[in-house]
């Protein structure tokens, strides 16, 4: 029990893991390329407003924002008689930090942005305004920065240009918070599924087990019958007349547990084909109950049919043979009633006596299910397998105190 345990929590482990190292990879190239091109974009922004990109760069499309600075990384007003808080920052991140020529990421108390510095103010916006005209933002209307700057034309004087990112990156860290609830919840449901799966599995090898077990059980007993009767003719204490009809049976009843499972084999391989004809359904049902009079004399059943004329298209042979497996099951579990209806549209196997629990009944169809010792579980998943080979269902329920199988045409 223990190793099953584990089996299944392995695999509920293992789908968790999964889903969040999946969650994680895709979270991390994602800021990676989102950085990359916020970055991008910054860098190709600041070198156009510095006038070293010729010509309009698609990338190019960052909002620019200026300071200039004088030898002491002071805010020179000239240009903008304002100033935030944020420019004095910046300003004194400038003195401790700026490289000339490169763009650099400075992270300010509540703003990220990309700073890029020019020594010669001249170069700004390409070509300088001959007029003298000013913009907003202390720009001029030819894209320059106007003459009344008194520190334009000092090598000393720093334009400090920069790119404001802080909305974009808090738009990433939303996208991240979504991006963590989901691999959480993916991870919690990739865990119940794995969970799920690995109990089936455990499930399934169970039944694989037991069906083996049931196997062996059932071969061994018919070979066991005619081990003795064979050790009882060498010996001359059973006499052949005696003897060989025990073997014949015994041999029959091998034989057809091991076409069984032949027959489930080749269906699940796909090598069986059904040939249609029209069949009459109260005639098969009669043909398939012959088989069983023996043994409802023997235990003094109550068979109740109650048959619709019809007729269906179907491969008699094989219908005959899921028929069969479904009143197998019905007479070996029947304490003193086996019904069978036909409405025109489905046929009814019912019984009553050992019948099985809620937890059972889904799974009566199942390959190597058995609800007890006695049985190998193949009837039934045969006669399922024949059902849908016909393209119609069979299901089981119980109800009344009574367990039927119904065939759905």
């Amino acid at each position: 029990m223990r190793a099953e345990m584990s089996a299944h929590r392995r695999l509920a482990l293992l789908g968790a893991v999964a889903v969040a190292f999946s969650m994680a990879a895709a979270l991390l190239a994602f800021n990676a390329f989102e950085e990359w091109q916020v970055r991008r974009e910054a860098e190709a922004s600041l070198e156009a407003a510095l006038g070293w990109e010729e010509g309009d760069s698609p990338l190019a499309s960052r909002a620019v924002e200026y300071l200039t600075l004088d030898e002491d990384y002071q805010i020179v007003r000239g240009d903008r008689p304002w100033a935030f808080s944020m420019d004095y920052e910046l300003a004194d991140w400038c003195k401790d930090n700026l490289v000339l020529g490169v763009t650099q990421r400075a992270e300010l108390s509540d703003t990220i942005c990309y700073v890029r510095a020019a020594v010669d103010a001249r170069r700004i916006g390409g070509a300088r305004s001959e007029s003298g005209g000013r913009s907003e933002g202390g720009r001029s209307e030819g894209g320059g920065r106007s003459e009344s700057n008194e520190h334009v034309g000092r090598r000393d004087a720093l334009i400090v240009a920069y790119v404001d990112v802080t909305a974009q990156r808090g738009l990433v860290w939303l996208v991240n918070a979504v991006f963590v609830g989901i691999a959480l919840l993916g991870s919690v449901a990739a865990g119940f599924a794995g969970r799920r799966v690995g109990l089936r599995i455990e499930g399934v090898e169970a039944a694989r087990t037991r069906f083996y077990q049931n196997v062996s059980h059932e071969l061994k007993t018919p070979l066991a019958a005619i081990g003795g009767y064979a050790e009882g003719m060498a010996e001359g204490v059973v006499e052949p007349a005696h003897a060989a009809p025990a073997i014949m049976r015994e041999t029959r009843r091998m034989s057809d547990m091991v076409g069984e499972l032949l027959d489930l084999s080749r269906i699940e391989a796909g090598a069986v084909s059904i040939e249609r004809v029209p069949v009459e359904v109260g005639d098969l049902v009669q043909d398939c109950l012959m088989p069983f009079e023996g043994l409802v004399r023997k235990r003094g059943l109550d068979v109740r049919l109650s048959l619709e004329a019809g007729t269906v298209s179907a491969d008699p042979d094989l219908l005959g043979h899921a028929l069969e497996n479904v009143l197998s099951n019905a007479f070996r579990h029947a304490a003193s009633v086996v019904a069978v209806d036909y409405d025109g549209r489905s046929i009814v196997v019912k019984n009553d006596g050992d019948l099985p629990g809620p937890q059972d009944v889904e799974h009566l169809f199942d390959r190597f299910f058995t609800t007890s010792s006695a049985g190998t579980g193949i009837g039934l998943a045969l006669a399922r397998e024949i059902v849908e080979l016909h393209g119609w269902h069979i299901d089981a329920q119980v109800a009344d105190d009574m367990m039927s199988v119904a065939i759905r045409m």
